[in-house]
C-alpha cells in the first residue's frame, strides 16, 4: 500500500507540473493554449497519462488486470518522463522563433465557399451510405461495435469519408467567425453549423466512437476560441471547465456502454458507479504497465505497426499479410490469436497509445525515439499556425493540434487515419479557393479580435 501511494502522488506531482507548464505555455488564456501545439499536449499528456494513472492508482483501479508491481509501474512512469522530454527536445529543434498566431484572417469567397460545400456534401452522405451499408454487413450494431477495425473486408479506406464529418463543424465555425470579423453577412450560416455539429456527433455515437462523438464538439470550440482576443469572463472560464469535465465523463459513459452492447449485454446501471465512470476514457497508460510488466515475452515488432500506418489504403484482400497496426497486435500480446483477419469472433482491438506502439516495436528506446519524432511534428505544426492567414487555415491548424494530442492515446494506424479525416475539409476548401477564387471575391484582411 505505501508503494501505491507514493507512486499515486507521483504521478499526480508529475501531471500537475505538465498542466502548470501547459498553462504557462498558452500564456494563460484559452486563446493562447487553442493556438500552441506544445500546450495542448503537454495538458493532454499530463491529464491522460499522469493525473488518470496516480487517480486509479489511489483508488486501485486496473483493466487488464488486478494489479501491477511497483517496479513496472514506477519504470512505465520513468518511460513516460522521457517520452515528454524527447518530445519536448524534438520541439525545440524546429520551433517557430514567434509564438504561433495566426495573423489576419479573410473568409473564403461565394465560389469557393459553394464549391467547399458541395464537395462536402457528397463526400460526406456517401460516407454514411457506407457506414450503413458496413452495419449491414457486419450482421447489426453489435457486431460491428465489436469489429470496428472491418479487417479483411476492404472498407477501412472508404470509412475516411464518413470521418471528415467530424471536422465539417469546425471549418463551419472558423468560416462563421472569419464573416463576423469581416462583417459580411452570416445568413443561414448558423444553422447550417447547428445542424452538422449534430449529425457529426450522432455519427460517432453511432459508430460507438466516443472519439469521433467528442472531437466536433472539442474541435469547434477551439477554433472559435483560436479567433477571439482577450481574456474570457470568469464565468466562461468555469462552464468551458464544466464542459471539459462533462465531456470525460460523457466519455466514459459512451465506452462502458459500447462494451457492454458488443458483448450482447444489458448495459447495467452499477457499470456507471464509482471512480471508473470518470477515468474510463483515458486508460491507455496502462497499457505500457501491460507490456512492462510483461515484457519477458514481449517480441519487438521492429515498425510493422507503424508501417501498417502507411500502407493502410492497400486493400488486405491484395496483400493477405499485409502487416496488422498497434491495436490487434496489442490484442494479440495480451490475448494469444485473440485478433486474426476474416474471422468473426474477434476480440474488439485495443487502442495501444504511442508510447505503448513505440515500446511494442523496439523496447524502451523506442520510446524517446517517437517522442522525437512527435516533438518535431509538435514543431512543424507551430510554424504552419504562423503562416495561416484564412479561417480554413486555422481550422486546419486547431484540428491537426487537438488530433495531434489525441495520437498520444491512439495507435499509429488509426491516429495517421485520423489526422487525414480531418485535414481532408479544409484541404477541399484549400483547393476551392485556389481554382475558383476571383479577384473581386477576395477581402480586405482583417485583424482576428
Amino acid at each position: 500500500m505505501e508503494d501505491a501511494a507514493a507512486l499515486a502522488w507521483g504521478h499526480l506531482i508529475a501531471g500537475s507540473g505538465a498542466l502548470w507548464l501547459a498553462a504557462r505555455t498558452a500564456g494563460g488564456s484559452l486563446a493562447g493554449f487553442a493556438r500552441s501545439p506544445l500546450a495542448v499536449f503537454l495538458a493532454y499528456f499530463g491529464f491522460a497519462f499522469l493525473v488518470v494513472p496516480g487517480f486509479n492508482l489511489a483508488f486501485g483501479i486496473a483493466f487488464w488486470q488486478a494489479s501491477y508491481r511497483p517496479e513496472s509501474i514506477e519504470r512505465s512512469l520513468l518511460l513516460s518522463l522521457l517520452f515528454a522530454a524527447a518530445a519536448w527536445a524534438g520541439w525545440l529543434a524546429c520551433r517557430p522563433a514567434e509564438p504561433a498566431a495566426p495573423g489576419d484572417v479573410r473568409p473564403l469567397g461565394r465560389g469557393p465557399w459553394l464549391a467547399t460545400l458541395l464537395a462536402l456534401a457528397l463526400v460526406g452522405f456517401s460516407g454514411l451510405g457506407l457506414l450503413a451499408k458496413s452495419v449491414r454487413d457486419a450482421g447489426g450494431l453489435s457486431n460491428y461495435f465489436l469489429l470496428r477495425n472491418l479487417l479483411a473486408t476492404g472498407e477501412g479506406p472508404s470509412l475516411l469519408l464518413t470521418a471528415v464529418w467530424q471536422a465539417i463543424p469546425a471549418l463551419l465555425v472558423v468560416e462563421l467567425r472569419a464573416r463576423r470579423l469581416a462583417q459580411r453577412p452570416t445568413g443561414w450560416l448558423p444553422w447550417l453549423l447547428a445542424g452538422a455539429l449534430a449529425l457529426a456527433v450522432a455519427v460517432g455515437l453511432f459508430q460507438g466512437s466516443r472519439t469521433k462523438a467528442l472531437f466536433p464538439i472539442l474541435a469547434a470550440g477551439l477554433c472559435w476560441a483560436a479567433l477571439r482576443t482577450g481574456e474570457l469572463p470568469r464565468r466562461s472560464k468555469l462552464g468551458l471547465l464544466a464542459a471539459a469535465a462533462s465531456l470525460a465523463v460523457l466519455g466514459g459513459l459512451l465506452g462502458i456502454a459500447r462494451e457492454s452492447v458488443a458483448a450482447g449485454q444489458a448495459v447495467r446501471s452499477e457499470a456507471f458507479a464509482g471512480p471508473r465512470l470518470v477515468t474510463e476514457a483515458f486508460r491507455e497508460y496502462e497499457n505500457l504497465w501491460y507490456l512492462v510488466e510483461h515484457e519477458a515475452r514481449l517480441e519487438p515488432l521492429g515498425g510493422s505497426s507503424f508501417l501498417a500506418g502507411v500502407v493502410f489504403w492497400v486493400p488486405r484482400s491484395l496483400w493477405p499479410d499485409k502487416p496488422f497496426g498497434g491495436g490487434p497486435e496489442l490484442v494479440n500480446f495480451i490475448w494469444p490469436w485473440g485478433y486474426e483477419p476474416g474471422r468473426t469472433d474477434n476480440r474488439s482491438s485495443i487502442t495501444p497509445g504511442l508510447m505503448a506502439e513505440g515500446y511494442m516495436n523496439f523496447g524502451w528506446p523506442g520510446i524517446p525515439l517517437v517522442g522525437a519524432f512527435y516533438g518535431l511534428g509538435l514543431g512543424l505544426l507551430a510554424r504552419f499556425w504562423s503562416c495561416c492567414r484564412r479561417g480554413y487555415q486555422v481550422g486546419l491548424a486547431v484540428c491537426l493540434t487537438l488530433r495531434g494530442a489525441e495520437f498520444l492515446g491512439m495507435e499509429f494506424f488509426g491516429g495517421l487515419f485520423n489526422l487525414l479525416a480531418v485535414a481532408l475539409p479544409f484541404l477541399v476548401a484549400w483547393a476551392a479557393e485556389a481554382r475558383l477564387a476571383e479577384g473581386s471575391e477576395r477581402t480586405e484582411p482583417v485583424p482576428a479580435g
